[in-house]
């Protein structure tokens, strides 16, 4: 039930988060938030460590991805927990996320530069024809 949104891709974490960062991110993340400041009771993102893809290493990065499909007011949550929780640490998050919701025409990209958001919704246009 409800409005399901599927969210691919991550925002990287830079510089690397330490362990108490980290700790501090997810406390945040996974506690109920219950008053006026926050747009709902839950916040839909979530850390996770990934492989880099670019080194043959073992080299790990720590990324900001959407956690289920019911997610509610990504942007707004994820400018709050910018604001909270990463610029305290002078940490910040680039990378770029999609969206494809239920509807066909609900879909589009979160962007992200270094803590900057940017939410880009594709322009449809119907050409109309005369058979």
């Amino acid at each position: 039930m409800g409005y399901n949104v599927h969210w691919s891709g991550g925002l990287v974490i830079s510089p690397t988060p330490l362990p108490k960062e980290i700790k501090r991110i997810e406390e945040f993340i996974h506690k109920e938030h219950a008053s006026t400041v926050t747009p709902s009771m839950y916040c839909p993102w979530t850390i996770v460590q990934r492989q880099n893809q670019y080194f043959t290493t073992d080299i790990s990065e720590y990324q900001l991805e959407i956690h289920g499909e019911k997610a509610h007011s990504v942007g707004k949550w994820l400018k709050i927990l910018i604001s909270r929780r990463l610029k305290p640490y002078n940490l910040k998050v680039t990378g770029t996320m999609t969206w494809d919701g239920e509807d066909p025409l609900d879909f589009g990209k979160l962007k992200v530069i270094e803590n900057k958001i940017t939410v880009i919704k594709p322009t449809i246009t119907w050409d109309e024809e005369t058979l």
